[in-house]
């Protein structure tokens, strides 16, 4: 891609696009604005269609499916898309995904994982979604058991995988998953070397110095900033306890406060287009 050992290049990317209109909203405006170089979209989720609409009327922007087996809110929840029964494990005992990695992993069978993965990507790119990634919410498919699925899925349909060395030896003590890592990069498939974010843990003040101290932080190599910008509006209030933190990636990334800093710290904001010409050219 023309970068060096010693360049900080970066993807900031939009999380749980779709998951409601305000997630959607948000996400327009910040990629008219600039900053925010990709997206990516919640089938499952009440917008997906809204999502798939605009993405088809824009296809400048860069935007992935950010595949769904959890469903974490308390009152606001979804449910697979594909055809499954209860035994396959993908639901609680109120038919929606489970709220939890944790208790997905327990009870889900991986080839039901697989079918619903794939039916997720089915149907963005039915919708006429150009979809540039794939990737997976709350990191839930990456774990041993669902990995090769969701490996196999970006390969059968020769789309570029979301895979980060150390966060995929994190999610495993046995070392499974950094073999797969190994041979992928031995492979030439594009290998993010850290992953960043806004915790939408922390207290939302000062969130401007925040991302720029997250920005500070970013290291040589490839990087992947994880943001969750949504608007503060009645919807988000009501759906999500977190959403003063996601107001604030809203607005911060709507700041060109944020554009100056970025542009003087001398990091290289790209998206999944240029990975993908990259890749593509060295195949």
């Amino acid at each position: 891609m023309g970068f060096n050992s010693h360049d900080r290049v970066v993807v900031i990317h939009a999380d749980d696009v779709g998951m409601c209109e305000t997630t959607l909203h948000s996400f327009m405006e910040l990629m008219e604005f600039g900053i925010v170089s990709s997206g990516s979209v919640m089938v499952p989720c009440s917008a997906f269609h809204a999502t798939a609409e605009w993405a088809r009327n824009n296809p400048q922007y860069d935007i992935g499916v950010h595949l769904t087996l959890t469903s974490e809110r308390e009152s606001y929840r979804w449910r697979p898309i594909s055809e499954h029964k209860p035994k396959s494990g993908l639901t609680d005992e109120e038919g929606y995904f489970h709220r939890t990695c944790e208790a997905l992993w327990k009870n889900a069978k991986s080839e039901s994982v697989y079918q619903e993965m794939k039916e997720q990507l089915k149907k963005a790119l039915a919708a006429g979604i150009a979809v540039s990634h794939i990737d997976s919410h709350m990191f839930s498919a990456i774990t041993p058991a669902y990995l090769p699925s969701y490996i196999n899925i970006g390969e059968e349909s020769n789309i570029t995988v979301f895979l980060e060395r150390n966060l995929c030896t994190r999610m495993d003590s046995k070392g499974t998953n950094a073999q797969i890592i190994t041979e992928k990069k031995a492979e030439n498939w594009p290998i993010f070397d850290h992953v960043l974010s806004n915790s939408l843990k922390q207290s939302p003040e000062n969130w401007l110095e925040k991302t720029k101290n997250v920005i500070d932080s970013i290291q040589p190599g490839l990087s992947y900033y994880i943001i969750h910008p949504a608007k503060g509006t009645k919807e988000m209030q009501k759906i999500s306890p977190d959403w003063r933190s996601r107001d604030g990636d809203y607005r911060v990334f709507k700041s060109p406060e944020l554009r100056q800093y970025i542009k003087k710290s001398r990091i290289h904001v790209i998206s999944y287009k240029e990975i993908n010409q990259a890749v593509k050219m060295k195949k």
